[in-house]
C-alpha cells in the first residue's frame, strides 16, 4: 500500500504547491529507460524551485532544462523502490549535490536488498514496475491504495503515473479494468 500512498503524497504535494496564490507551476515529463518510466520535473515559474520525481534512467532533457532555466533543484522524490524509478539518482546527486532526496523508509531499506532478492527469486530476469509479485508487493494492498485515491480525490484530479499516459481519477474509476471503484475483482485481459 505504501507505494501508492507515495503517489498520493506527491499528488497532495503538487496540489498544495500549485494552489498557492503566489506561485504557478509547470510539469514536464520525460519518458526514459528500457521500460519507459515517466520522470517528472515540477517547478515554480516565479520561485524557480524545482523537484524531480522518479529518475529511473538518464534524463538529460530534464537536467539540461534545469540548468538552462537556472532552476533550483530542491527535491528528488522516489515514489517506490523499483530500480526503474531510482536508477539515475546517484548521477543526479553528483550534478545537484544540494538537492534532498525523499523516499519511503521501507523502500529505502529495500533498495539495498532488491538485487539480491530479484536474483534469488527470478534469476537473471528482473521483473519490475507495478507488479505485485516483487519485493514488498501485494495485490490486495495495491487495490486498497488505488481505491483510497478514488475516495480521496475528485474525479477531475490529474494523475501522473509512473508508466503510461496522464489520466484522471474519474477516467480511472470508469475505465480501469484492473481496479474498479465499486469493489470489483482484479481482472486480467
Amino acid at each position: 500500500m505504501y507505494r501508492i500512498i507515495g503517489y498520493l503524497f506527491i499528488i497532495t504535494f503538487l496540489f498544495q504547491f500549485g494552489c498557492t496564490n503566489t506561485e504557478d507551476f509547470k510539469v514536464i515529463r520525460q519518458v526514459a529507460g528500457p521500460i519507459e518510466t515517466n520522470c517528472y520535473l515540477i517547478y515554480g515559474t516565479k520561485s524557480k524551485e524545482a523537484s524531480l520525481i522518479d529518475p529511473g534512467w538518464r534524463i538529460d532533457t530534464l537536467t539540461a532544462f534545469i540548468k538552462e532555466n537556472n532552476l533550483k533543484l530542491k527535491y528528488i522524490f522516489i515514489t517506490h523502490g523499483h530500480i526503474d524509478h531510482f536508477y539515475f539518482l546517484p548521477e543526479l546527486k553528483k550534478q545537484f549535490p544540494k538537492a534532498s532526496w525523499c523516499m519511503q523508509k521501507d523502500d529505502y531499506q529495500g533498495i539495498f536488498t532488491y538485487p539480491e532478492w530479484a536474483l534469488k527469486n527470478y534469476g537473471q530476469v528482473w521483473v519490475d514496475s507495478g507488479r505485485t509479485d516483487t519485493q514488498y508487493g501485494s495485490r490486495d494492498d495495491q487495490i486498497k491504495s488505488v481505491r483510497k485515491l478514488y475516495e480521496v480525490f475528485p474525479d477531475s484530479t490529474i494523475v501522473y503515473p509512473g508508466h503510461g499516459k496522464f489520466t484522471d481519477i474519474g477516467s480511472e474509476k470508469k475505465e480501469n479494468s484492473r481496479i474498479t471503484a465499486n469493489g470489483g475483482a482484479w481482472i486480467t485481459k
